[in-house]
């Protein structure tokens, strides 16, 4: 598992690296707040936790290059939140691109943010 940002590594934890991986697989489309909630921590969508949006602030806080003012994981208001490309658009290839080049470990995934 290796996440990039403008080439260089970047550290993620477990969790943030599942949650990037899991808007990835939408690759553009909203991700709902529940639906993150089940994926990438197995609660039920009934649950209310602060703890998405703390991994959210934290990914933005590794990958964005102003994350007061995120260009790639985006907030979609009362509903959950969706990963833009490079450009701004909403293509799937933005933080989270699989770009299969393999860690040294036998882990052939590999994320690269623009």
């Amino acid at each position: 598992r290796q996440v990039r940002r403008a080439g260089a590594p970047v550290a993620l934890r477990p969790k943030e690296y599942d949650l990037l991986q899991a808007l990835a697989r939408r690759e553009g489309r909203l991700a709902e707040r529940g639906e993150l909630l089940r994926d990438v921590w197995g609660y039920h969508e009934s649950v209310l936790s602060r703890t998405l949006d703390t991994h959210i602030g934290e990914l933005r806080r590794k990958l964005e290059a102003d994350p007061s003012a995120p260009r790639h994981i985006l907030t979609v208001r009362k509903a959950g939140y969706r990963l833009a490309g490079a450009d701004g658009q909403a293509d799937g290839q933005a933080d989270g691109r699989t770009d299969g080049r393999s860690d040294g470990n036998g882990d052939s995934r590999s994320q690269e943010v623009r």
